[in-house]
């Protein structure tokens, strides 16, 4: 009978997740045990990442979701509990409303769970910013259980078939145009032929729904589960992706439109950086896009992780180049349109939005062929369907075809 080796990512990960539970759950805020344990956590995550290959063989959503959370798990670790220094008794993350009697009662465990599982902290005191509402109109609204229920159903099925929909259309591209050679643009502006530029649109069309349908679909499963059997209250469950109306600038789409599941992992690290290491005042201009910037390049560095789970090798992909363009997307905007305010003012608002969106869509169709080229190429049809095969079997090999 076959048998999953202890060395497998996937034990790993659950080792670092349960080191990171009990670090939070039974050490105080400046324990040096919580130093210890991030460098354990690293150097598994290091193991883990130089023995991936050995254990884990896919193009496909699986591996690169577990490449990217071997490198999450430490980030957590550090933001939560060695720059927030979050500890149990002093921090609740549980709704607002909980009665003091009811925080009380939580155990140690539970605590240490919630902060090595914690994303958004929806309803605490510690929910990050713009986490969206069920209704954009009416913040108060939440739906039945019965619709909440339904609609999520439908993501699940709508994302399936997205996915496969734009997986196909990948998968016949030109692959001699998805050569490096073609990521550059306006370098070679001179020489890009037609042919290249639909593609290049194409392409990036097709990656950003298929990375949306795989989120949302990963999103609305444990919605679903967890909605269906009443572990969690529906109104903590709010939507992952926010209102495309609001991607008429890059900061809108990554601050407002992009699930935000990642932002504290990514920010406490940047603000230590810019603060603490670089020693760069706050409240000025130049802190303010330093932590921009070092918020993607972090983003980059844990998405460079994603896909190596995903076959691509550290040297070939380009998502930390992708992410640090991001960052200086958003200083070209604000540099922008603080010169058209000062022109115009807020006049012409509806000309502003429909030359942002205009703006963000050529910004990522420029952009993102850096990061999704090497990924198209390195693209396994079977292995990057929204299947139950091809999300579970490369975790498990022979032991689940077994």
């Amino acid at each position: 009978m076959a048998k999953i080796s202890l060395n497998h990512p996937l034990i790993l990960l659950l080792i670092e997740y349960q080191i990171t539970t009990a670090t939070a759950a039974f050490t105080q805020k400046d324990s040096s045990l919580r130093y210890i344990a991030f460098f354990i956590c690293v150097v598994i995550s290091w193991y883990s990442l130089a023995t991936f290959n050995l254990y884990v063989q896919t193009t496909g959503w699986s591996g690169r979701s577990l490449g990217g959370t071997h490198v999450a798990i430490p980030l957590t670790l550090l933001d939560r509990l060695l720059l927030r220094k979050w500890a149990y008794g002093q921090d609740y993350l549980g709704p607002v409303e909980t009665p003091h009697a009811e925080k009380e009662k939580q155990s140690r465990w539970d605590f240490g769970s919630g902060v090595a599982a914690s994303t958004r902290c929806v309803g605490s005191k510690k929910e990050i910013n713009n986490v969206p509402r069920f209704d954009d109109e009416d913040p108060k609204y939440v739906p039945t259980r019965s619709t909440f229920l339904v609609r999520h159903l439908g993501l699940v099925v709508g994302s399936y078939y997205m996915n496969t929909f734009f997986v196909d259309m990948q998968l016949r591209f030109n692959q001699a145009l998805l050569g490096d050679p073609y990521i550059p643009f306006l370098t070679r502006i001179g020489d890009v032929s037609l042919e290249e530029i639909i593609t290049r649109i194409r392409v990036s069309i097709a990656f950003w729904i298929t990375t949306y349908c795989y989120i949302q679909l990963s999103c609305s499963t444990f919605a679903l589960i967890n909605v269906s059997l009443r572990a969690v209250d529906l109104n903590l469950w709010r939507p992952a992706f926010g209102s495309i109306r609001t991607c008429y600038t890059i900061r809108g789409f990554w601050g407002k439109f992009w699930q935000q599941n990642l932002q504290l992992t990514f920010k406490g690290p940047a603000d230590f950086i810019t603060h603490a290491i670089l020693r760069i005042p706050q409240g000025t201009i130049f802190s303010r896009y330093s932590k921009i910037f070092f918020a993607f390049a972090v983003s980059g560095s844990l998405h460079t992780g994603s896909d190596f789970g995903g076959a691509i090798p550290f040297t070939q992909s380009g998502a930390f180049r992708f992410f640090c363009t991001q960052a200086l997307g958003i200083i070209l905007e604000d540099g922008i349109q603080e010169v058209y305010r000062r022109i115009f003012g807020d006049r012409k608002r509806l000309l502003r939005e429909a030359v942002g969106y205009l703006w963000v869509f050529t910004w990522l169709c420029w952009s993102t062929p850096s990061w999704a080229y090497p990924t198209a190429r390195a693209m396994d049809r079977e292995e990057v369907l929204l299947t139950l095969d091809a999300l579970v079997s490369p975790f498990f090999g022979d032991l689940w075809k077994s």
